[in-house]
């Protein structure tokens, strides 16, 4: 059967940089943070392509939109489809967002609303601030020619 690997990966490894200039730090990238007895999933190698990339609450800032994008792009194969559960904080962002897709080679298919359930609704009321300011959910489904 297929093997299952979580690895770990920061958008802005896939943005090219000048020489010399070292990748950018990260909180998951911390040395303080507790991992489970697997330990500190590994790093993803630089030229690794997936069939499928899934992603859920990716953005949060305009500075994230090329970097996350560009990695999109870079780790779909030809023919790869991503899809992306996206909470919408700011609609004028999330639209940046859709409209740079055609920018990288990738293909909106669908998106669409999701229902959120009671546990979420919860969550959203809470003082947690990556979620208190979610307006809705989107399902976005990607495609690379």
């Amino acid at each position: 059967g297929d093997l299952v690997c979580i690895q770990r990966h920061l958008w802005e490894n896939d943005i090219v940089r000048s020489p010399g200039r070292p990748l950018p730090q990260h909180w998951s990238s911390a040395t303080s943070c507790t991992w489970g007895p697997e330990g500190m999933p590994p790093n993803l190698p630089v030229d690794s392509v997936f069939d499928f990339v899934i992603g859920s609450d990716i953005l949060y800032f305009a500075s994230q939109i090329t970097p996350l994008l560009s990695t999109l792009s870079t780790r779909m194969k030809p023919g790869g489809r991503a899809l992306l559960a996206v909470c919408v904080r700011n609609r004028a962002l999330y639209e940046s967002f859709l409209l740079g897709i055609s920018q990288v080679a990738l293909t909106l298919v669908n998106e669409e609303a999701i229902a959120i359930d009671d546990l979420d609704l919860v969550h959203a009321a809470s003082n947690v601030s990556e979620t208190r300011h979610a307006q809705e959910l989107r399902l976005v489904h990607l495609t690379k020619s």
